[in-house]
């Protein structure tokens, strides 16, 4: 991936609503799916990772971040269930 000029989450919504770079509004959505993860809005992260990786198809960041977020969590007690079993109980 070149070495592009990064955005700044305080230009991330300025760059939306003014610019037509493909590159730049992609790293503006994933720049604003990581505020809104800190957040805890995982709707809102997605919708945001989703537009970067349909902008910029080329930068792995927003799908890397997404595949994470539709990851299944192991529950603790379906886990515990599984080391059970293990052990014959």
């Amino acid at each position: 991936m070149p070495d592009l000029e990064s955005v700044r989450a305080d230009q991330a919504v300025r760059i939306l609503l003014e610019e037509t770079d493909p590159v730049r509004r992609a790293r503006a959505h994933y720049v604003l799916s990581r505020r809104a993860l800190e957040r805890d809005d995982e709707p809102s992260a997605r919708d945001h990772l989703s537009e970067a990786i349909d902008l910029d198809p080329t930068d792995e960041r927003p799908r890397v971040a997404l595949k994470d977020l539709t990851r299944p969590e192991v529950s603790k007690r379906g886990l515990a269930s599984v080391f059970r079993f293990l052990r014959g109980e």
